[in-house]
């Protein structure tokens, strides 16, 4: 299940203009999956051609990934040398976009390099990641309060994918 929930970087001018030296004229997608794994590895995006249950994107055809490109975003999480968050409800994107307690959002969890994974085989296809949970998170995804996973990623004029900025 996956539908977009924003289009377009929602970010403050300052992290779009860094955004902009990284690679130019790129949009921000924010796309949603069911959480539904009892492993605890979680689709974050599908493989191949894919778009959002609303039809988006608009400005391209639709997005990309394959296994190359899932390898990309990998190595580029791991050159970061942190921690990419999970927040709720994409409160980072919303606190920046209204410029109201900007940066001050609770983390719902974590992931890094070593927890993305491209998966392509009779039970999973796309790419995966296998979040560590806040307590009080893996509680409300538990008990139902939280159902689906959100990847926020720039993406070229082709579709694909450039690097993985967050999830909500």
């Amino acid at each position: 299940y996956f539908r977009l929930i924003y289009h377009k970087s929602a970010l403050p001018s300052l992290y779009r203009k860094i955004a902009v030296m990284k690679a130019e004229k790129t949009s921000l997608a924010v796309l949603t999956a069911q959480l539904t794994s009892p492993d605890g590895w979680q689709q974050l995006l599908p493989k191949g051609e894919f778009r959002s249950r609303d039809g988006s994107p608009t400005d391209v055809a639709h997005w990309f990934i394959d296994g190359t490109i899932a390898q990309n975003l990998i190595h580029k999480a791991r050159q970061l040398n942190q921690d990419l968050l999970v927040d709720y409800d994409h409160e980072t994107i919303l606190k920046a976009k209204k410029g109201i307690d900007a940066g001050n959002v609770v983390a719902a969890g974590w992931f890094n390099a070593d927890e993305i994974q491209w998966f392509d085989d009779d039970e999973r296809q796309g790419l995966y990641i296998k979040p560590r949970w806040t307590p009080k998170a893996y509680q409300q995804i538990k008990d139902g309060e939280f159902a689906f996973l959100s990847a926020v990623f720039p993406y070229d004029e082709n579709g694909t994918p450039l690097e993985l900025r967050m999830a909500a």
